[in-house]
């Protein structure tokens, strides 16, 4: 019985050494795994024939970090967001990351790779700069991989099973 006890006070202890050599992130991740909602990791494109009246488009993939960031960015406009972008990163230093990509008609576009530094965010807004009127912004579910599929006058978002 005492060898059990000793191996199970090894294992408990070393579990312990483990998790402190971890990154701040890594324990909370496993701490709130259930609250994880992105897991985003790569953003594909399909250009429409006639995309934006064949000009380039500015996607942008936000990720938020904090709930009442990601209802405020969730009521922009992507004319809206593009335009305060700089005045929220001064005010919410550090509460959401920005991926960007600009998609040119006719030129091969290769994927845009997500890597986070906040393993734990509340979730993803995806922006288009588009030449037309329209909100021109879409939610991100927990997917992995999406396309990005940039039509005409708007774009829509596909999940892409991996």
């Amino acid at each position: 019985m005492k060898k059990l006890l000793g191996a199970v006070s090894l294992a408990i202890a070393s579990s312990a050494f483990v998790l402190l050599g971890c990154a701040p992130d890594a324990v909370t991740s496993a701490a709130k795994l259930s609250k994880a909602k992105v897991w985003l990791h790569e953003v594909q494109f399909k250009i429409g024939k006639n995309m934006n009246n064949n000009s380039p488009v500015t996607v942008k993939v936000v990720i938020v970090h904090e709930d009442e960031l990601y209802k405020q960015i969730g009521k922009l406009t992507a004319a809206d967001f593009f335009q305060q972008e700089a005045n929220l990163n001064a005010d919410h230093a550090g509460e959401f990351e920005v991926f960007t990509a600009e998609v040119v008609p006719g030129q091969k576009n290769d994927p845009l790779v997500i890597e986070p530094s906040n393993v734990n965010s509340v979730g993803i807004w995806v922006f288009g700069r588009y030449a037309t009127p329209g909100p021109h912004r879409q939610k991100v579910g927990t997917d992995r991989i999406i396309e990005v599929e940039l039509l005409d006058k708007d774009f829509k978002i596909n999940t892409i099973k991996p």
